[in-house]
């Protein structure tokens, strides 16, 4: 047996659009990755989380911009919303660099395989 990828599937491209497209007005960062190691919060991760699992940057546009966006993917995709004035599902973290809790948005984006 031989597999093969081909990274030109519509169905895979289609899902990676749901999710980027989630993003639409986030301003780009600088495309590097690296592994950094600091001693605290702060001068060069000002405005980012660090966690356990890496740096990120904190969304620059408001959660109503996010909402907006899911309900385009999901029209475009032909999604029914059956709660369309719900708002997005989300876990409460506390950001202890702001010393306050926040709201977490949370996504699910299923691909269908065609298997």
């Amino acid at each position: 047996m031989k597999l093969q990828f081909d990274p030109n599937q519509q169905y895979q491209l289609d899902a990676v659009a749901a999710l980027t497209d989630l993003f639409e007005g986030q301003p780009q960062g600088a495309p590097e990755y690296s592994v950094i190691h600091v001693e605290g919060m702060g001068g060069l991760f000002a405005g980012q989380t660090r966690t356990e699992l890496g740096v990120g940057n904190h969304l620059l546009f408001s959660e109503e911009k996010l909402l907006a966006n899911t309900r385009g993917v999901q029209v475009r995709n032909d999604i029914e919303v059956t709660h369309p004035d719900a708002s997005l599902e989300a876990w409460e973290l506390f950001d202890a660099a702001a010393n306050e809790p926040r709201r977490c948005p949370h996504f699910s984006v299923e691909m269908e395989t065609g298997t």
